[in-house]
């Protein structure tokens, strides 16, 4: 089977069972409960969710890459994301353990993150490859099996020669192993996707003076860098222009200037103008 799933593990020494909190430290605040269902069913989020779940001392959030895609391929090397930090504070002496794995990009990315303190980043796809901090236990085992041709690592599967993106299963699933003690895309895994419950939340779309839909920055995978806070988006239908507006997330500063990049972004109708 294809996988496109991306996953916040961390470690729940303390037995932290409040939501809420964990909810306000990911930086969202327009999260309504939406049902229960298995790991399973939430390893890809539907649209604009999110599920909490809680298994073997371990909190896992499944985010559908909402928040992992800056924990991973946004950040500054070592460096935590804003949404990692806050995570730190609230989870000081964890461990967090971030995987994702798309299948049909051939991308695959861990981190973690031990005390504080990011230890190893990672970040595969077809073509590049970055990589900080020393390679984990779990890494290595599957690096005792590859040889290296030209500088990259390539592994013999009877006459195919496999190159590291087409691992990604391989690499996603025995990282995220070292915290969920089962790897999810094999028959040990099994009990733990079908039988853990998950709580599915979902964003709130609210209506703006009957002519405006309103969205947080959440959905569109942006916080802002000043604050990690969502950015509140509205689209005005008249003239199909999107406007910028702070959302009371303590952010003073000016969205466009704070991402000059993001005026030529057209979502889902208008332009940044």
């Amino acid at each position: 089977m294809g996988w496109k799933t991306s996953l916040i593990i961390i470690e729940n020494k303390h037995h932290f069972t409040n939501d809420n909190a964990l909810i306000e430290a990911l930086g969202f605040d327009n999260l309504v409960y939406k049902r229960e269902a298995t790991f399973e069913e939430t390893l890809h989020p539907e649209k604009n969710t999110f599920a909490i779940g809680y298994h073997r001392d371990n909190i896992i959030i499944s985010d559908g890459h909402q928040l992992t895609n800056r924990g991973l391929e946004k950040t500054d090397g070592l460096k935590l994301a804003k949404y990692e930090q806050n995570l730190t504070q609230l989870f000081p002496d964890a461990e967090i353990l971030t995987v994702a794995c798309y299948s049909t990009s051939n991308f695959h990315g861990y981190s973690l993150i031990q005390n504080g303190d990011r230890q190893r980043l990672k970040i595969v796809g077809e073509g590049f490859k970055k990589e900080w901090g020393v390679p984990l236990a779990e890494e290595n085992q599957l690096y005792q099996n590859a040889t290296q041709q030209d500088g990259e690592w390539v592994w013999q599967d009877d006459d195919d020669t496999l190159t590291e993106d087409q691992l990604m299963e391989d690499f996603t699933f025995t990282v995220a192993k070292r915290r969920l003690g089962v790897r999810l895309d094999e028959a040990e895994g099994e009990d733990l996707l079908e039988n853990t419950p998950f709580k599915v939340y979902e964003f709130l779309e609210l209506p703006v003076n009957g002519l405006e839909r309103r969205y947080t920055a959440a959905q569109m995978g942006d916080l802002c860098d000043d604050c990690g806070r969502g950015l509140g988006l509205a689209i005005d239908p008249q003239n199909e222009r999107l406007k910028i507006s702070i959302l009371s997330f303590g952010c003073k500063a000016d969205w466009l200037t704070a991402h000059p990049a993001k005026k030529d972004l057209s979502w889902p109708r208008g332009l940044f103008q």
